[in-house]
């Protein structure tokens, strides 16, 4: 109970908490090749494609969470969903958007020696966050780009720097978006990342 106490306020004081060297590194492996030699793929993007692991025929990562991720995060007690993206191994990546969860956790697995240019590869957090009187297509849609970049025209953000088996652990209502995306070339490159949705 003091342990989701500490990171509650850590996270209302910080914005964000990061835990390096996550996961065992076998875990990081598997879940790397389970994304890379997928056969198909939930969604295709314009530049990365999605594996969502709580709808449809992929097995849940909820055991992976609750292995993982709970042990070290007391706030991630209630599991909602998991998926991974894939980006091309050049790409703008996800656009600014939030979640409709609690906490965010999200983690590289690709390695460092995978990447082409230190700075990219990140992520992006913001200081403000979705309205809450704004519906999900509204902080969660690619048609409110616009309104979105209007909504954050003043605010300040930090700038989260790429590192292997790294997680990040945000709310989700804080807008965020990839940090572009450069790794070297070669499909064994392209940057893999899992994000674990939680609820209050």
């Amino acid at each position: 109970m003091i342990r989701k106490w500490r990171d509650s306020i850590r996270l209302k004081i910080n914005n964000y908490i990061i835990i390096d060297d996550f996961f065992p590194d076998e875990i990081c492996t598997k879940l790397r090749e389970k994304s890379l030699n997928a056969k198909e793929y939930t969604k295709k993007y314009w530049d990365y494609k999605a594996l969502d692991f709580d709808n449809g025929d992929l097995e849940s990562l909820q055991d992976i969470s609750n292995k993982y991720v709970v042990p070290k995060i007391p706030l991630a007690e209630k599991y909602l969903r998991s998926w991974s993206f894939v980006y091309d191994n050049i790409a703008r990546g996800v656009g600014i958007h939030a979640d409709p969860s609690f906490i965010n956790v999200n983690i590289w697995v690709t390695p460092d020696k995978c990447v082409e240019n230190y700075n990219k590869n990140g992520l992006i957090i913001y200081h403000k966050h979705a309205p809450k009187e704004w519906s999900h297509d509204e902080y969660n849609w690619d048609k409110s780009y616009l309104k979105i970049k209007s909504y954050l025209k003043d605010s300040k953000y930090d700038r989260i720097p790429y590192k292997y088996n790294r997680a990040i652990i945000f709310k989700g209502s804080a807008f965020h978006s990839t940090d572009n995306v450069h790794m070297k070339p070669g499909e064994k490159n392209r940057r893999v990342n899992y994000t674990f949705l939680y609820d209050y």
